[in-house]
């Protein structure tokens, strides 16, 4: 099996525009991007993370 990292980040307070560029930078380079499937932060996680990828974070 071969060893990788697991990285966590925080959404921040709200907005997409508001995560870190150091953050954005890791979205970019990672391979496999989890949300926590908990109804209450579901939508958000996957907002985030659509919204980045749509922008090109990490390019």
């Amino acid at each position: 099996m071969e060893k990788g990292i697991l990285y966590g980040i925080g959404v921040g307070p709200g907005e997409a525009d508001l995560i870190t560029k150091k953050a954005m930078d890791l979205l970019g380079r990672l391979d496999v991007v989890i949300v926590n499937r908990q109804k209450k932060h579901q939508k958000q996680g996957l907002r985030y993370c659509k919204t980045l990828l749509e922008k090109g974070c990490g390019s």
